[in-house]
Formats: structure tokens, C-alpha cells, sequence
């Protein structure tokens, strides 16, 4: 059993796409191992929350999205 590698990113809505891609090229590259995905943002559309959820559960892999909120 493989241990589980644990990946941030600090995203905004312009770059989520870019986050997409980064995390498939990530999975296909590293079949063999779990990850588990923190994404920090400000804020995000709901589809944009949807899309990444599809993507890294479409590899078995764990998200967890956190609200960044400037103070």
C-alpha cells in the first residue's frame, strides 16, 4: 500500500483550468499513487468546483477545497 501524497494549489477562477490539466498530467503520471488534492481559493462557480471534483474523482483520488478570505 502506497502512502498518500498530499498536493496544494492556490487557485482563482482564471486558473482552474490550468489547475485541470496539472492534475491530470499529475494522475497519468503517477498511476500507482493516492493522492490527496487541497485546493485554496477566494471564491470559485460552483461549475468550476464541479469540474475539478469530476476530474479527481475520476482517478479514486480525495479533494478538499478551502475558502480564502482576505481580512
Amino acid at each position: 500500500m502506497s502512502e498518500t501524497i498530499h498536493v496544494a494549489c492556490n487557485i482563482d477562477a482564471n486558473y482552474v483550468k490550468y489547475c485541470g490539466v496539472m492534475l491530470i498530467s499529475l494522475f497519468e503520471n503517477n498511476k500507482e499513487s493516492t493522492f490527496d488534492i487541497h485546493i485554496a481559493a477566494d471564491t470559485l462557480p460552483q461549475e468550476q468546483v464541479e469540474v475539478l471534483e469530476s476530474i479527481i474523482a475520476s482517478y479514486q483520488n480525495e479533494v478538499h477545497f478551502t475558502l480564502i478570505v482576505a481580512t
